[in-house]
């Protein structure tokens, strides 16, 4: 798209990055604030934004994809990893948004190369709430509690879900705008030998993200668990290619 094009399109991608944003706002409460049911892990939330947008394998893909890479990253202790629902949603949302028409490969990868400064973004605002904001509401409900004031611990609790749900809306609503609008610029300008080398990344980044993983949990026990699983997959897989056939 030429850039005329672009400012053109920029009211209707601003609404439709404000929709993702919701969305990944509200499964990004389920990371550390309320349910921990795994809804915001990029496995299930990547799939969610997906189907919502219309485009479900390739929110599969990038969900998949950035749950491998990030499978070393737990929130253990003091230790607060970057976002990885954030990045899950910001990949998949911005994938699906660039406008203009470019092979569903090539938008998913354009997006994730885009993720990860956006990832640590998210990690480091969860750092000031949990250091900061949530310091504040605390000693503000201990000072209620000293004046015999009512629900002031269920206020401070709604401040604190109120504040990450700000964070991750914000974040992603300004991330997925700006990295859209630019990626659109961009993608028209895909060369046939650019587009190759995106596809092969399109095949290699999962690959890596199995890599990455086997790493972080390297034992005979989780190799042999792994591989099971792949092989279940894939006669699965060929199952339904025969049934399909």
């Amino acid at each position: 798209m030429d850039w005329y094009e672009v400012i053109r399109d920029l009211p209707s991608l601003a609404a439709r990055s404000a929709g993702v944003a919701a969305l990944g706002a509200v499964l990004g409460l389920d990371y550390i604030v309320i349910g921990q049911t795994l809804l915001a892990q990029p496995a299930i939330s990547g799939p969610i934004v997906g189907i919502v947008l219309g485009e479900p394998m390739l929110g599969i893909w990038a969900g998949l994809t950035v749950q491998l890479l990030w499978a070393g990253r737990l929130p253990v202790g003091a230790y607060v990893p970057p976002n990885c629902c954030v990045a899950g949603v910001f990949t998949v949302g911005t994938a699906v948004l660039i406008p203009g028409v470019v092979a569903p490969a090539h938008r998913a990868v354009l997006a994730g190369l885009l993720t990860l400064p956006i990832a640590y973004a998210g990690g480091r605002l969860d750092v000031f709430i949990k250091a900061r904001l949530n310091v504040i509401y605390l000693h503000a409900a201990e000072r209620a509690l000293a004046k015999n004031r009512r629900a002031p611990l269920g206020v401070a609790t709604l401040k604190g879900v109120t504040s990450v749900f700000v964070k991750d809306y914000v974040l992603l609503w300004v991330s997925v705008f700006a990295a859209t609008a630019v990626l659109g610029l961009v993608a028209g300008r895909i060369t046939e030998q650019l587009g190759a080398g995106l596809n092969v990344a399109y095949v290699v980044l999962p690959a890596a993200g199995v890599a990455l993983l086997l790493h972080a949990y390297w034992s005979w026990k989780t190799v042999s668990a792994f591989g099971a699983g792949a092989a279940a997959a894939g006669f699965a897989l060929f199952i339904a290619s025969v049934m399909v056939a």
